[in-house]
């Protein structure tokens, strides 16, 4: 089946044809993991420092279509585009703040009536919306939310919320403060619906995070290790006082996990395991390796994120985006073109997007001839770009950070005796291969004397 878009150009042609092999064929099939993000809007009244949003709103999402006048029509639109084309994939709704007023409760209702008007597929299974859940604060703005939660799982449709709340101590600098009704309200409704968290680790908050990780153990009463995803903000931000803060964060969480597996190293190896191999699907602590592939396949993994699952469409404008990270006017892949329903495809920069969609993070400038690639989650193609110009080319900040905090758990586990147990029992971490690889890029590195002063002084704080 193909979409029947109308082209213009040869390049037109191969970005539509594109387009068909490698997503909107996987789009009509429940097995595959390929979906798509509506960009909704752009404007969000947080003030987060580390927010690519706040620096850089007026280049990602244009002004003039950042309006409810634009968006809802497009959103109706590619809905009825969605349905015409028997999608059956995800959805994502991404946004600044889009529940700051009524406009996306209309998002919602324009969603659900869409598929309450077909009895039967196409449907997606989950709509997943991250967002700082700044709405619990209108209780009647989260009333209606709950009754399209409700409405959404009688379609057999899961609304997933993953809220961007990155604690107590973290939001003081976001809100400025937040109230005890606040995270009354949030404990609440995440518990109702078992929902879960992915708060943002900073350079610029990361002095704080030992005592905020301290409160989300507290504050996450059930199954902490599930429902929680802290994030490293890979930009160019990491110096040598941040970097050591974050090893001190990472020493802290290290400790209390093996503490959580009774010491046990086996135990500590499992729970990795598990996180790694999907069973404990929405955890990604900071302190895991990135393994991923052989060690004999330099090109075997693509990017750590989400970028080559997805397909980006910004609402405003109906621009097809590498990502929201790179959604850049000088970026933009392509448009959706159509009056009253869409019927074209009009390529703007495909081979931006061709290229960005089959990189391998492996086989990056700085990354192909790394040891540690095979441990590392790699870098963020959008904040490369907002600092060297280029999205394939990380800043020598984000390498040390990653440097650092693989070199780190290494000692980490030599300390707690997990190391020697892997050498020792090569079958008890999956991974194993890999691990026993990216020790030599360690050792290496630490002949630096001044990083293996940094990691000397935060092992001998137990």
């Amino acid at each position: 089946m193909y979409s029947g878009l109308k082209t213009q150009t040869e390049t037109d042609v191969l970005f539509k044809h594109y387009l068909e092999r490698n997503y909107f064929n996987l789009f009509r099939r429940y097995d595959s993991n390929k979906f798509i993000e509506l960009y909704i809007r752009g404007d969000c009244p947080s003030k987060c420092s580390y927010c690519y949003l706040q620096k850089h709103l007026n280049e990602l999402y244009p002004r003039e279509y950042d309006t409810e006048e634009h968006i809802l029509p497009n959103v109706k639109k590619f809905m009825d585009f969605y349905i015409e084309n028997d999608f059956v994939c995800n959805l994502e709704l991404f946004s600044g703040r889009l529940f700051q007023d009524e406009m996306g409760i209309e998002v919602l209702k324009i969603l659900y009536d869409t598929f309450n008007s077909r009895p039967f597929n196409p449907r997606p299974r989950e709509i997943l919306i991250p967002d700082d859940m700044q709405f619990l604060l209108d209780k009647n703005i989260t009333k209606q939310i709950i009754s399209y939660i409700n409405k959404f799982k009688n379609l057999g449709i899961r609304v997933v919320f993953s809220a961007s709340v990155d604690g107590y101590y973290i939001d003081q600098f976001r809100y400025g403060g937040r109230g005890e009704d606040f995270y009354n309200s949030l404990r609440q409704f995440t518990q109702q619906f078992d929902f879960s968290f992915h708060p943002m680790c900073s350079a610029s908050n990361v002095k704080y995070w030992v005592k905020n990780y301290d409160w989300w153990r507290q504050f996450i009463e059930d199954d902490f290790y599930e429902h929680i995803m802290v994030l490293e903000v890979r930009d160019d931000n990491w110096g040598l006082d941040n970097i050591r803060d974050y090893l001190k964060f990472q020493n802290h969480i290290m400790e209390i996990l093996f503490n959580d597996c009774n010491k046990d190293p086996q135990k500590y190896l499992d729970c990795l395991d598990r996180r790694a191999d999907g069973h404990i699907h929405r955890c990604r602590m900071p302190f895991d390796l990135d393994f991923e592939g052989s060690i004999d396949d330099p090109h075997c993994d693509g990017l750590s994120c989400a970028y080559q699952k997805t397909l980006h469409i910004r609402m405003g404008d109906l621009a097809i985006v590498p990502c929201h990270r790179l959604a850049y006017p000088q970026l933009t892949s392509a448009y959706l073109i159509g009056d009253n329903h869409i019927d074209e495809v009009r390529s703007k920069n495909a081979s931006m997007f061709l290229m960005a969609d089959n990189i391998k993070c492996r086989a990056l400038p700085k990354c192909s001839n790394c040891g540690f690639a095979h441990a590392c989650i790699g870098p963020c193609l959008g904040a490369n770009y907002e600092s060297m110009g280029d999205p394939f080319y990380t800043p020598d900040s984000v390498c040390d950070l990653l440097r650092y905090k693989i070199t780190f758990q290494i000692e980490k586990f030599k300390q707690l005796g997990i190391h020697d147990y892997i050498l020792k029992n090569p079958h008890s971490y999956s991974r194993s291969e890999q691990y026993i690889a990216v020790s030599s890029a360690a050792e290496e590195f630490l002949q630096d004397f001044n990083v293996s002063a940094v990691i000397k002084e935060i092992l001998c704080q137990n």
